[in-house]
């Protein structure tokens, strides 16, 4: 789930002078292993959660946080570049900022609530529907892409 590849190209524009990008939610290469020993891309279940399935409801924490923080992380990254920051500084101290922000939305989420029988299943035993083992909120992460990028 590339963050720049939707709502927020026009805020990385800034950046593409240089030939550089950014890449922010969970990235490739993040896993889960469940209690049975089966491993799970983050992903999986981060877009499961993010679009809702025939058995999970929507709980858009990416897309939400998104659109409610867009205007704060273009500020962000306009003034770094503004006050002269090189863009390849500038684009990672915004990803750190949207990285945190991404965390404390899936920390904080609430709406709507797991059902009584998932929240016994959940090793937390908490009622909080994106946090179980954090793996989700430690997969968040981003990458700068372009020249001189592994991304």
């Amino acid at each position: 789930m590339a963050a720049a590849d939707g709502p927020l190209g026009p805020l990385f524009e800034l950046a593409e002078a240089d030939g550089l990008g950014i890449k922010v939610g969970v990235l490739a290469g993040a896993m889960h292993t469940d209690e049975k020993g089966r491993t799970v891309p983050v992903a999986e279940y981060a877009m499961a959660n993010e679009y809702g399935t025939r058995r999970i409801p929507s709980r858009a924490a990416f897309r939400s946080t998104a659109d409610a923080r867009m205007s704060e992380w273009e500020d962000l990254l306009v003034t770094r570049l503004w006050d002269g920051v090189d863009p390849r500084d500038a684009l990672a101290q915004t990803g750190g900022r949207m990285v945190e922000d991404f965390r404390e939305a899936i920390d904080q989420w609430r709406n709507p609530p797991n059902a009584p029988a998932t929240i016994a299943r959940k090793r937390s035993k908490q009622d909080n529907p994106l946090v179980d083992s954090g793996d989700l909120v430690d997969a968040v992460d981003f990458a700068l892409t372009g020249p001189g990028e592994s991304a």
